[in-house]
């Protein structure tokens, strides 16, 4: 399974090449299709002196002015709290914290503010500000400044507020906008449909070319709302990662008390308890036979001590009565008393002696009779030598078994202490493991929808670009339509020149419209444009695609989602990537033939390499080559020219 850190190492760099690939456009087109620009530059053809002509041509100028009103209105300050949004950042502007939040991400505003600020200032402001007097030389009146304030304000409060009036202004821009474009739209297909004359070729040829413009205004809308929603998606895809990670952590504690062994562990510890208690109980009972044992030798030793110390008592007596000697058997019985004292003497400290210290029962000393180098024997042969234990030798074990017990209630202690900490700790696994499990439950449950809102998002986004694409497709129609015109005014022309005496040749101006080229060349320029444009929207689906890919098959192991299909997303991709390689070709053919018509213009250069670096990404690293030979064309000695900058970077970072 891919890893988190992997899935987003890998989306990261698609997305990186779809910016990548919307910067080529943004360097390379150096005659913008920007809300009909070139087309305000360029005058109208002559229209046919006829009522059906003026007519269309005041449907044009109507649609004209429209677009003028369209102008560029920027979505500056809502497109960054949806960036926020899109990050997982709380963004509540009628709620009390919405300082705190602008506070948080101050810097996250300042840079997009000064990536934003050129929008509306140089060149770009200047050419804003001239459509915008242009207009209102014509009798317009502009409600919106094309040109409007990018200060978001030196605080959190001014901050907020300026957000809060952008996203009212945003939401009544993008409302009037639309209605703006639509009704352009209305006004040229309108009069196009009443007034398809064959005279009004002329004016028919620009009519399509604003219709182009037109649709290529409103094809940007879409798109941009499609990047809108693809923000949205990643924001999810961002969370879908997040969740894979948590349910990585938690997953592991939903079997914690299984794979932690605790109850074996406990198991053992009250197996290993109840082998201690039983040896606690052995000793106890062993203690009860040794204190026996000691209690009745010591009454036998002293006893024999008794008896001992009576026989010593007679003989003491005897000792001091001496022998009686008025009896002739006198010294006998003296002598007779006295032996029988002294071996009831004797014999009682030897059998205290033996009951203290014990014995070698059965033994005697060898014939050497040598006490201390001699050894024992048997008394006899089939006698076995043993040893007979004595006070002391019960004592002695009696204080290692009293100690040996101490120990052995002090392990049964620690133990139970043990078994009751383990109990604990089970306790606690299995309350961690049921908390586990229903986190686990809520993420996969949260990851599910979440998968579910991402499958919207991405629908959204690809619907948005679809009509995008609709759109372009459109204005490439249109386009077209616009070429075929002049070229049907100057074939018209051919034919009524060819009627005429070469003197009358010479003075009409009907001559010059048989040369006409450079119209066809800077409509073909126009449609090539727009065939770059539908390309990069193809890329970015193309590069999105391979991510979302990406995303579905980590999704579908992480979370175990039966909805989630790959092979949708890997049919997208595919399908993205043949439409844009097939509309990459085009441009590049559009552009080689608008080179040719318009003869030395050294910018269709730089936008054929546009198109020759989206099918480098798309179909053969080969096509990079064209790429650079087309910027070092058009750059040659204008390297030092402020309109190339762009280009003469763009070009240093191929080449590298």
């Amino acid at each position: 399974m891919m890893s988190c850190a992997a899935l987003n190492k890998d989306v990261a760099a698609r997305i990186y090449n779809v910016n990548k690939t919307g910067s080529i456009i943004l360097m390379s087109a150096l005659v913008p299709l920007i809300v009909g620009g070139v087309y305000f530059a360029a005058p109208l053809l002559a229209p046919a002196d006829d009522a059906a002509a003026a007519q269309l041509s005041a449907s044009v100028e109507r649609a004209r002015r429209l677009l003028v009103q369209y102008g560029a209105n920027e979505e500056r300050i809502s497109g960054i709290l949806s960036q926020l949004a899109a990050y997982d950042v709380d963004v509540n502007l009628e709620g009390d914290d919405a300082q705190e939040i602008f506070e948080e991400h101050r810097e996250f505003i300042e840079q997009a503010e000064e990536v934003l600020k050129d929008r509306f200032s140089g060149r770009t402001a200047i050419a804003r500000r001239e459509l915008e007097e242009r207009f209102k030389t014509a009798g317009g009146v502009a409600d919106q400044p094309l040109t409007p304030s990018t200060k978001l304000g030196g605080n959190a409060g001014s901050m907020a507020n300026a957000a809060r009036e952008g996203i009212r202004v945003r939401d009544r821009l993008f409302q009037q906008n639309k209605g703006i474009l639509a009704e352009a739209l209305r006004e040229i297909d309108q009069g196009l449909r009443d007034h398809t004359l064959e005279k009004a070729h002329g004016i028919s040829a620009e009519a399509n070319r604003l219709k182009g413009a037109i649709v290529v205004a409103m094809a940007t809308a879409a798109e941009r709302q499609a990047d809108l929603d693809r923000s949205m998606a990643d924001g999810h895809r961002r969370r879908l990662v997040r969740l894979a990670a948590r349910i990585a952590e938690v997953d592991p504690q939903r079997d914690l008390v299984q794979d932690s062994g605790i109850h074996e562990k406990i198991e053992t510890l009250r197996a290993d308890v109840e082998v201690v208690r039983q040896n606690i109980t052995d000793a106890a009972d062993r203690l009860r036979v040794l204190d026996a044992a000691i209690s009745g030798l010591t009454l036998q030793s002293k006893d024999a001590k008794n008896r001992a110390d009576a026989a010593r008592g007679e003989m003491d007596r005897l000792s001091e009565e001496g022998v009686d000697l008025l009896d002739p058997d006198g010294f006998e019985t003296f002598r007779d008393a006295f032996e029988a004292a002294s071996v009831r003497y004797r014999t009682a400290l030897a059998e205290a002696h033996r009951l203290e210290h014990g014995h070698l029962a059965g033994a005697r000393i060898d014939d050497s009779g040598d006490f201390v180098t001699g050894e024992y024997v048997p008394v006899d042969d089939d006698v076995e030598i043993r040893r007979e234990r004595g006070i002391k030798d019960y004592r002695d074990e009696r204080e290692t078994l009293a100690f040996d017990l101490e120990g052995l209630e002090r392990q049964a202690s620690d133990l139970e202490a043990a078994v009751k900490g383990f109990e604990l700790l089970a306790e606690e696994y299995a309350r961690r493991a049921g908390d586990a499990r229903s986190e686990s439950q809520s993420l996969q449950s949260e990851a599910a929808s979440t998968f579910a809102e991402f499958e919207q998002r991405v629908t959204d986004a690809d619907a948005s670009m679809d009509s995008a694409a609709r759109k372009i497709a459109s204005a490439v129609s249109a386009y077209r339509t616009a070429a075929r015109a002049v070229g049907d005014v100057s074939r018209a022309a051919q034919d009524r020149l060819s009627l005429a005496s070469p003197a009358q040749q010479d003075a009409s101006p009907l001559k010059n419209l048989t040369k006409d080229k450079w119209r066809t060349g800077q409509i073909n320029n126009e449609l090539a444009q727009a065939r770059v444009a539908l390309a990069v929207m193809h890329t970015k689906r193309f590069l999105h695609a391979s991510a979302d890919y990406s995303l579905v098959v980590f999704a579908k192991e992480a979370f175990q989602l039966s909805e989630a299909d790959p092979s949708v997303f890997a049919e997208r991709r595919d399908e993205a990537r043949e439409s844009a390689m097939e509309e990459a070709r085009s441009a590049a053919s559009d552009f080689e033939r608008s080179a040719r018509e318009l003869g030395t213009s050294w910018t269709v250069p730089a936008q054929a390499a546009a198109a020759h670096e989206l099918l480098a990404i798309l179909e053969d690293p080969a096509h990079r080559a064209t790429a650079i030979a087309n910027y070092a064309n058009a750059i040659e000695t204008r390297d030092d020219w402020p309109a190339v900058q762009s280009l003469v970077n763009r070009l240093a970072q191929l080449r590298n």
